[in-house]
């Protein structure tokens, strides 16, 4: 359950961020409100992750998530190119995300 709310709200981060963004280009009132919304359930989803798991691997996963998501949307949405720092990062945070997931579920 930690996993899937501390995803749902670094997706709500990124999504939001994307918004706010078409807010600032188009001035259209609805962009701000859809903003104001994502990014509300981002924060509740937030701290509903930070009540079922410990405050350390939240907030770990929450900012190792949130760079990744932004580097692939960018990669599909606005088809940028990616530098090999960043499909270095991209699989870096693959092996964090992986290693916080069996966190304690791999008998040493």
């Amino acid at each position: 359950m930690v996993y899937f709310l501390t995803f749902v709200s670094a997706l709500s981060s990124v999504i939001g961020n994307l918004a706010a963004k078409y807010w600032i280009d188009t001035r259209n009132i609805w962009w701000i409100i859809l903003t104001f919304v994502i990014f509300n359930v981002g924060t509740i989803t937030y701290i509903w992750s930070l009540r079922f798991g410990k405050f350390t691997l939240v907030t770990a996963l929450f900012y190792t998530l949130v760079p990744f998501i932004t580097i692939l949307s960018g990669a599909f949405l606005f088809r940028d190119k990616l530098t090999p720092y960043q499909l270095w990062g991209i699989v870096l945070s693959v092996i964090g995300i992986l290693l916080f997931t069996f966190e304690g579920k791999i008998a040493n």
